[in-house]
């Protein structure tokens, strides 16, 4: 789709022109996703605003580098924050996976195997920040078996990537990422 009074050139072929820029300047960018906005062409205006950001990360450096490129691929620059609700599902998805997988891993407190709901909820618990299912009343890590000790660990890991991918969403959703 053009804007308007240039209705013969696409998005992909402006912002084909605007990468050829031989250093990194936010303006054509804005004028061009403030044209797309104006004409209603929300989904393009969204793509240059988004090829604006993939330009400025060539010109970045270290750790700011680093942490563009984490919220581009996680976010989209924060104009799709529902990437990181997803990532939260895998990670959700990967624990549960595993607990389930594992059931020698855990134990009831008399020494009986935990029910599948149960391995559910620990996974649960360990994966999603702020939630906390009850499971550990019930049922808990065998850690004197080698199972058990790999639940542990993966556990620590699950923890570590649900309270980063939590933190994404919160950031995706409030706008906190996208730059203005």
């Amino acid at each position: 789709r053009g804007v308007p009074g240039h209705p013969g050139v696409s998005v992909r072929d402006r912002l084909a022109w605007l990468d050829r820029m031989p250093s990194y300047a936010a303006q054509p960018y804005r004028q061009l996703a403030s044209a797309y906005q104006g004409a209603g062409h929300e989904d393009e205006a969204r793509r240059v605003l988004v090829a604006q950001q993939q330009h400025l990360h060539r010109s970045l450096h270290g750790w700011t580098r680093l942490r563009h490129r984490l919220f581009g691929l996680s976010l989209q620059y924060g104009y799709q924050p529902a990437r990181a609700v997803a990532l939260l599902a895998a990670v959700l998805a990967v624990a549960v996976g595993l607990f389930l997988g594992l059931p020698a891993g855990t134990s009831t407190p008399p020494g009986g195997e935990c029910p599948a709901v149960d391995r559910i909820g620990l996974a649960v618990d360990s994966a999603i920040p702020l939630v906390s299912t009850g499971a550990t009343d019930r049922c808990q890590l065998a850690t004197g078996t080698a199972s058990g000790q790999a639940l542990a660990a993966a556990g620590w890991l699950f923890t570590l990537l649900g309270w980063a991918t939590a933190t994404l969403v919160v950031a995706g959703y409030t706008g906190w990422v996208r730059r203005r």
